[in-house]
């Protein structure tokens, strides 16, 4: 019966052992995670500010266009009358 007890002892004691390792394995894995899941946050969050940035860019780089776009059309109407002026001097210089 001593037999017994020690075996019952031993196999309660490899038990706790292996209960220990198991809770040790599975506080590592949950640190691994969390380690994954900050870095995977970290990398989220890098791309939302490169999206907010490129975001900022394209507006910033539209209002350029407009602006462009509005100067062109003043060249152009500048020099249409450079031209109006430009025949109207030839006809002056003609009836001269």
């Amino acid at each position: 019966m001593q037999n017994n007890t020690q075996t019952q002892a031993q196999t309660q004691a490899n038990n706790t052992s292996t209960q220990k390792e198991q809770n040790k394995s599975l506080e590592q894995r949950e640190q691994e995670l969390e380690q994954r899941l900050n870095k995977t946050t970290q990398k989220i969050m890098g791309a939302i500010t490169a999206l907010k940035a490129q975001d900022t860019l394209s507006t910033k780089i539209s209002e350029i266009e407009k602006q462009i776009n509005r100067h062109k059309g003043e060249i152009e109407k500048l020099h249409n009358k450079k031209e109006a002026l430009a025949e109207k001097l030839e006809g002056y210089a003609n009836n001269i």
